[in-house]
Formats: structure tokens, sequence, C-alpha cells
């Protein structure tokens, strides 16, 4: 009998060259076409259907023992990787000694949240690029800001900010409040100023009354603007209800069967938890990923631009995967989509030629049916998020 084998072979590019750029989906595609620099082999799987479901069974059982019991993690430690045990998210939140949670200081960075009074020309807000119908982002490649400007970065979910360390993708900012200020007197984002601001707010009889009663202060200032929005923003989080925070608080089933190979590829072959760790799903730090497009238009360094190190040349804050599947475009300057394109990109080790790229990125070769799976895992992160309408 023949045996016919088919190889699906799959050419990937390279990314990060500093002749080329892409400025746009289209000019993503148009790129991803030019077969010249790498070729991937993304190998078929091997597996029955039965060997599949059989190895789906025994992982459960493996994965529903204590933490401890786990199988063991593929960590490359002398690459900088970094283990945390994923898991659910604390159902509280820790807010700031000088800014404790009150349901009326909640409310009243809702309505600052929606308002337009907070943008130099009364046309923008929070929500502009923070759209709960869009999962708190915008769904757009790169934000758009003041005057119409298409800015260089990806506006990331507010939801489960309040877990958050740093902010912003270059971590410029160490709160909530500091993140809200920076946004509202961005020359390129809601493009204010504190004065214009206060006085606004000042002349509102209902701010007056809302600040008050939430801040005890006669006068409005710009540090409880920020201070009210951060407490707003810090009640936008995940409940646990995801399929992979019931299955680890005890339901079996709530994972399917492509979901909990994907769960083991995750922690193991696929590597991601080096960088995609702990109960949000970040280690919170910074890498270079081939993608700051030197000597072009659309040239980011990232880290580099605060810290001003060669070391973090090009380095972007890890994002969290909750709700991963529902938060595209991807990369800090949402380059990419779908998300199985990513996973692909991470399989071939991503091939960028920046000689910065973080050495925890190499290539995986993964099984078509292992990115498969790992791609289902990360759509079991996800659960719904308030919708809130203006």
């Amino acid at each position: 009998m023949k045996k016919i084998i088919s190889f699906s072979l799959v050419f990937l590019f390279v990314l990060g060259c500093k002749n080329q750029e892409i400025s746009t989906l289209e000019d993503n595609e148009s790129f991803l076409s030019d077969l010249s620099e790498v070729k991937s082999v993304i190998k078929k799987s091997h597996k029955t259907t039965f060997q599949l479901k059989k190895e789906a069974d025994d992982l459960r059982e493996l994965y529903s023992k204590p933490k401890e019991q786990w199988p063991t993690p593929k960590i490359d430690y002398a690459h900088g990787g970094t283990f945390k045990e994923i898991g659910s998210l604390p159902l509280t939140v820790k807010f700031p000694n000088d800014n404790q949670f009150s349901l009326q200081r909640a409310e009243l960075g809702k309505a600052l949240f929606f308002d337009n009074k907070l943008s130099l020309d009364k046309n923008m807000s929070c929500f502009t690029c923070h759209d709960s119908q869009k999962n708190w982002t915008d769904g757009k490649q790169q934000a758009e800001g003041h005057n119409g400007v298409i800015l260089k970065r990806n506006s990331p979910t507010v939801v489960n900010s309040a877990h958050l360390p740093l902010l912003f993708w270059d971590g410029r900012a160490k709160s909530l409040e500091e993140q809200a200020s920076a946004v509202i007197t961005n020359p390129n984002e809601l493009a204010s100023n504190p004065q214009l601001i206060e006085e606004r707010l000042n002349a509102s009889s209902f701010y007056k009354e809302k600040f008050k009663q939430a801040y005890n202060i006669d006068k409005i200032d710009i540090n409880y603007v920020a201070k009210a929005i951060a407490t707003y923003e810090r009640t936008i989080i995940t409940k646990n209800q995801s399929p992979f925070d019931k299955f680890v608080s005890g339901q079996k089933t709530a994972l399917t069967d492509g979901s909990i190979r994907g769960m083991h590829v995750f922690r193991t072959l696929g590597k991601c938890i080096n960088c995609h760790n702990g109960p949000n799903f970040t280690d919170d730090k910074f890498h270079n990923l081939t993608l700051t497009y030197e000597q072009t238009d659309k040239e980011d360094l990232g880290l580099y631009y605060i810290t001003k190190n060669l070391e973090d040349w090009g380095k972007f804050k890890t994002p969290s995967l909750r709700n991963v599947k529902d938060t595209g475009p991807y990369m800090h300057n949402g380059v990419f989509i779908p998300l199985k394109k990513v996973l692909e990109l991470y399989n071939d080790g991503m091939n960028g030629k920046d000689s910065h790229r973080s050495p925890l990125i190499r290539s995986l070769s993964l099984e078509d049916q292992e990115i498969a799976d790992l791609e289902e895992f990360l759509g079991s992160l996800s659960e719904p998020v308030p919708q809130v309408k203006n």
C-alpha cells in the first residue's frame, strides 16, 4: 500500500527588518507573501482521534490534582524566563492608601471616564479608546488621538488593569492615577491641560457636588480627577468565571479536550509560561520581539525611550492573556490578526533580525494540532466583562 505523506509548508516572514515596514493590515498580508527569507514547517499531527482523546483524558486527571502535583513546566531560566503558576485572580483589588475605594468615588470616576469635557475639543473621552462594547479597547490596529492622528500603539484593554504594577506598553506609569493624568494631558491623546479641565469642572454644579461627596474638597484639581478615574477603572475586573477559572476551581469538565491539551502545551512545549505566568498571565516584564521597525516612520523603541538603557532597546510590556481572543489586534502596534497568526509566528521564533531580540524567543516546532489546542486554551481564558453604556 502506498503511503502518501503530506507536509504543509508555511512560509512566515522576517519581523523587524530595518528596510521593511508594515503600515496597515493590508500591508501585513502583502508582507506575508514575501517568501524570500524564512521558511518554516508546521508539522502535521501524527495522532489519531482516539490518541488525542486519551491524551486529553489523562491530562484532565493530572491537572485536576493540586497544583503542586501538576506536570513540571518548561522554564528557560538561563535566558530570563520566570515562573509563577497560572491560576485565578484575587476577587479583591488593592487600592492606594491615599485613594481608598468608595462608591461615591467610583461613580464619580465613571462619569469622568465618559465625559468629553476632559478633552481639548470636547470630542473624546477615555471611553473613545476603551469601549466596554469592545472588551474595553477600541478594536483598532492603532489608537486614534487628537485631531484624528493615528498613534503608533494599540489601545490595551482596561480590564484587570487594577492588577498591573506598570501601565502603558512602555511601563512609564506606575499607577492608574498616573496613567489617567498622562492620557488627559498628552498632546496626541486627549490633548487637554490641568488648568482647562479644572476650569470646566469647577464651573459645573454637578461635579462640584460629586467631588465634595467623594473627596470632601471644594475646589477640583487634576489630581483628584485622576484619582476618581483610577478608582472606577479598578472596578473593571474579571470575576473568575472563565472556563479556565472554573476548571482550576474544581469543575473538571469546564475545559474542552482541546483546551486541556493546549494548557499543557502552554506550560511545556510552547514555553508560553516563561512570560505569561501567574494569575494575570503576565510576568509584568518587558521583552524585545523584533517589532521596532528601525529607521522607518514606524520606528518604536519602547522601554528604551523611558530608561535610555541599551538593554531596553525595543522592549515592550508583556500583556495579560485574559480575554485575549476578544482583544485583538495584537502586539503593541496591533499589527497582527488573527490570534492563530501570532501563535504561528511565535512557533517560528519570530525570526526578526534585531540584535536585541529576547533570547526567550526561539523556534518551537509545534505540530499544527498543538497550535490549534493552544489557541483553544487561550480562548478558555475569556469571560464576559461589564457592558456599560454612556
